[in-house]
């Protein structure tokens, strides 16, 4: 992108621009592309995932979720990455089945309850939804050095809160976000439909013995790899607050700042006053 000294923007970024102005206008110039357009410009959505970094060491640490087997390490975060609801992605990505749970069997077992649409948790009050992300807010601050986050997440009962103040609700811990469009032209000679899910950034986070600026220079390569169609953070969390709704639901919030950058350390000097040195 373009910084404080005046640069051009990248070329990728340039690149991006025009195709896009191509789609838009109706260009000639499309070419290959001209079957996309229609899909281009009516049909593009956006997606959105956030994953956590905290491991369990203890199992059953979880005092609301005594009934499951929780495991220790990284697993519980890998099996329940927020994006579309819940999605599993241990030992590959395993979508979510949809529906209703189909016994107490399944119910009773954390990480398959997961895979439906209705039954994870308690049923005290009946079976619920599973829980979700909600709006993402960016804030860049400090010249553009550093993006402040701020996160909503449902929880539709007492043990999905308690999954997801163990995995994301955690002061200082790491979390990765990523976000992109659905459907997108890389280049004049490619168009992308199905989005990449386990992104290089992705596949670090979770990776032992990876430093966050492996998972930063992952973000950045495939930034420009989708011609900017992609992008992602690794921030810190810190802060959070929740509230109970009326229907027995949780509205979380979630805040969270990302790394300082170099131009936090640079100075800009004010003009001189009139007649001094």
């Amino acid at each position: 992108m373009a910084n404080l000294t005046g640069s051009p923007l990248d070329q990728y970024v340039q690149d991006q621009i025009k195709i896009r102005q191509q789609f838009l206008g109706h260009s000639p110039e499309l070419g290959a592309l001209e079957p996309y357009r229609v899909i281009h410009n009516h049909n593009r959505n956006a997606w959105v995932r956030l994953a956590s970094s905290v491991d369990l060491t203890q199992q059953n640490i979880i005092d609301e979720l005594s009934s499951y087997d929780i495991p220790r390490g990284s697993l519980m975060a890998q099996q329940l990455v927020l994006i579309g609801g819940i999605t599993s992605t241990y030992g590959g990505v395993e979508f979510s089945k949809g529906g209703v749970i189909p016994d107490k069997k399944s119910n009773d077992a954390l990480f398959q309850s997961s895979k439906y649409s209705y039954g994870l948790g308690s049923t005290d009050y009946g079976l619920s939804p599973i829980p979700g992300l909600g709006p993402v807010s960016i804030q860049h601050a400090n010249r553009g050095a550093i993006r402040k986050f701020q996160i909503k997440i449902e929880a539709q009962n007492k043990d999905q809160f308690a999954i997801i103040e163990a995995l994301y609700l955690r002061l200082g811990y790491y979390m990765l976000l990523e976000w992109g469009h659905t459907h997108y032209a890389v280049d004049k000679d490619t168009y992308v439909t199905q989005p990449l899910f386990n992104t290089p950034a992705f596949l670090d986070f979770f990776e032992p013995g990876k430093k966050d600026l492996d998972i930063e220079d992952k973000i950045g390569d495939h930034r420009r790899d989708t011609g900017g169609n992609y992008d992602g953070a690794l921030f810190k969390v810190n802060n959070y607050s929740w509230s109970i709704n009326s229907d027995g639901s949780y509205s979380i919030t979630l805040s969270g700042v990302s790394k300082g950058g170099l131009i936090d350390s640079l100075t800009i000097g004010s003009p001189r006053e009139l007649g001094k040195e």
